[in-house]
């Protein structure tokens, strides 16, 4: 098979400090591994996982980097060095931040919108409104700022189970 055949992307998205859409990316886009500021990287581990998807038969491989946890040109470069396989970087940036909505993120913003509407008009201020599961919540700003959200180990470990 041709090197043309044998492509490796590494995709950058947002996640200075947390990796958690890294990780979403990964699982839903099928990718051998997810880089994030949470997980020491066992850059070898994805090296050899890489191979034998190729040796497998696998003519792409995908690996998707929180841009906290690492710069993607050099994490290709060395992807390259290490597997012979053609790997371009990307960032996806600002392309990322201005898809098209799902059905779902037009449901979503809509009903966060009308909850934080009728907070104002019960006089609750400086509300930060969200969703945990699959319930709606709101918190005060100050606390919402201060929460930290963290990465689903067990998403985490599935993902790499899957990925070859």
């Amino acid at each position: 098979t041709s090197a043309a055949h044998n492509r490796s992307n590494v995709i950058e998205v947002m996640g200075r400090h947390a990796g958690y859409i890294a990780l979403y990316a990964a699982m839903a886009g099928g990718a051998e591994s997810a880089v994030i500021p949470e997980v020491e990287t066992d850059f070898q581990a994805i090296y050899k996982k890489m191979l034998q998807s190729k040796n497998i038969g696998k003519n792409h491989s995908l690996s998707v980097v929180a841009e906290g946890a690492g710069d993607h040109i050099k994490i290709a470069e060395d992807m390259f060095e290490h597997t012979g396989m053609e790997t371009k970087g990307t960032n996806l940036g600002y392309i990322q931040r201005g898809g098209a909505p799902s059905a779902f993120d037009r449901i979503l913003g809509s009903m966060m919108g009308a909850i934080a509407v009728e907070l104002l008009l019960k006089g609750r201020k400086n509300r930060a409104v969200g969703i945990v599961g699959n319930r709606y919540v709101d918190y005060d700003l100050a606390e919402a700022v201060k929460m930290k959200k963290t990465i689903d180990e067990e998403m985490y470990r599935i993902m790499n189970m899957l990925s070859i």
